[in-house]
């Protein structure tokens, strides 16, 4: 069946049923968003590539990673530039991977279809662990990944970090506490951030957000990244869903004037159309969509090429 908008085919079918669940998050939305995907996911992914599960970075359950690397080895000496994904929900859920589901490896697997070593990370979680554990934990990671990134023909010193939703808040507060991590921060080339939160006191009333960051509105200010991501030399890409919550549009909107207000231009910036908080990643690997193209052109920029498709 053809997937040209307008034909009646699943592009229109997914089209839709992305209207009728609205822009709201919650369990009916998840499990209807993993629907929408996930047969198309499976399949666009479905290539050889060596994988290597549940590997501890740190002494706690949560502390583990996936890696998903090309088969074939490394073109030259320096080796692949190390994608490292981390995964939201909401602070108190959420993880990289659960049983027969291809999400959020998909992510892992979709960057090692374009050459590079793709991770994909858990961290500890609100109420039991708070702000800033988790950028903790990613620190951990990333100090793991420049350990062993060589044994899957990854390079330690070319790692760029993509966070969605709450993974998009835990690694813009890593990166904007660089000075806690110096040992691995100099070998992140670039960021991508996907519908995260950068202007807590603007999403305080959240429970999930109370639950990490705390529910003395006194210190939100001092926990937010905002003004830090601003500050950054450091290149950005920054996106939002349209079919996003309004919160999420407004966060974007903050860190993009602040940042323009400082650096005095916009990092790159993209509305992922006709996608929603959830499908905004569970989309990729598919082969479709804008959003994995546009990744691809930042990543290759910053941090240099793969071996494509290997």
């Amino acid at each position: 069946m053809s997937d040209v908008p307008g034909d009646g085919g699943p592009a229109d079918l997914r089209a839709a049923a992305l209207a009728q669940m609205g822009r709201g998050l919650g369990a009916r939305e998840l499990a209807g968003s993993e629907a929408l995907w996930k047969d198309a996911v499976a399949s666009g992914t479905a290539v050889p590539m060596q994988t290597a599960l549940d590997l501890p970075y740190g002494g706690h359950p949560r502390q583990r990673l996936d890696v998903f690397a090309p088969d074939a080895p490394a073109a030259g000496r320096a080796g692949r530039p190390v994608v490292l994904f981390v995964p939201g929900g909401g602070f108190t859920g959420g993880g990289k991977s659960k049983p027969e589901s291809p999400f959020h490896g998909n992510v892992g697997r979709w960057a090692a279809m374009q050459g590079w070593v793709g991770v994909v990370a858990d961290y500890r979680l609100a109420p039991g662990f708070t702000w800033p554990s988790a950028a903790e934990d990613l620190g951990l990671a990333i100090a793991w990944v420049q350990a062993h990134a060589p044994d899957f023909g990854g390079d330690p010193a070319r790692i760029v970090l993509v966070g969605h939703s709450a993974g998009a808040a835990h690694v813009a507060s890593y990166l904007t506490r660089r000075a806690h991590h110096a040992a691995g921060s100099a070998a992140v080339r670039a960021a991508v951030l996907l519908s995260g939160i950068y202007d807590i006191p603007a999403m305080s009333e959240r429970p999930s957000v109370q639950s990490y960051y705390g529910s003395d509105a006194r210190l939100h200010g001092d926990r937010s990244s905002v003004m830090g991501l601003s500050e950054l030399d450091l290149p950005l890409f920054v996106a939002v869903a349209a079919e996003d919550p309004d919160g999420f549009h407004e966060q974007a909107l903050t860190l993009l004037t602040h940042i323009q207000v400082r650096r005095g231009r916009l990092p790159d910036f993209m509305v992922v159309q006709e996608h929603n908080h959830y499908t905004q990643t569970f989309h990729l690997g598919s082969g479709e969509g804008e959003l994995a193209p546009a990744l691809e052109r930042f990543i290759r920029r910053h941090a240099g090429e793969g071996d494509a498709h290997a």
